[in-house]
């Protein structure tokens, strides 16, 4: 009998932090992105939460703050090559807090980028999540659901349970 390994898509999130009517992007530093722009994101961990993961990763590649709306989507994205890899990414809106974005692991510039920018800067599919990120962000209501894996009491969680404003 021939053992075959599973093969299985990788678990990641997307993180697309709005800061009035500009979204954060980040230009990659190595492949297979490598200098092209995207929303701050990767790989989530063993054990790791969503919300978690997304916190983990926009401290490591921006080093700013920000308040974790829910998840609205997911993208789906084969890289092709002799390592075929599949990546499966949650995409969660997130709204800008503190601190001004400065390139950290994997990323060359980091910047708030205003909608004029987007088109011709970032691939399709990515453009399609940035306008509905921004989309949502103007028709969130106060009761919208955020991610269900943020604890009740956690700052994180009741910042996103209150009022836009």
């Amino acid at each position: 009998m021939q053992f075959m390994a599973k093969r299985a898509p990788i678990a990641g999130v997307s993180v697309i932090i709005l800061r009035g009517a500009a979204a954060l992007l980040c230009r990659r530093a190595a492949p297979p992105l490598h200098r092209e722009w995207t929303p701050p994101g990767g790989a989530m961990r063993w054990r790791e939460t969503t919300a978690q993961a997304a916190q983990r990763i926009v401290t490591e590649q921006t080093g700013i703050a920000c308040e974790l709306d829910g998840a609205f989507d997911a993208l789906d994205w084969i890289v092709k090559g002799p390592l075929e890899t599949q990546f499966v990414f949650t995409c969660i809106a997130a709204r800008w807090t503190a601190r001004e974005p400065a390139p950290g692991a994997g990323i060359l510039e980091a910047r708030f980028a205003p909608p004029g920018d987007w088109p011709g800067a970032v691939r399709p599919q990515v453009l399609d999540l940035l306008r509905a990120a921004a989309a949502r962000a103007t028709t969130r209501a106060p009761n919208d659901p955020v991610l269900r894996d943020l604890p009740p009491g956690s700052a994180v969680a009741a910042a996103a349970r209150a009022p836009p404003g």
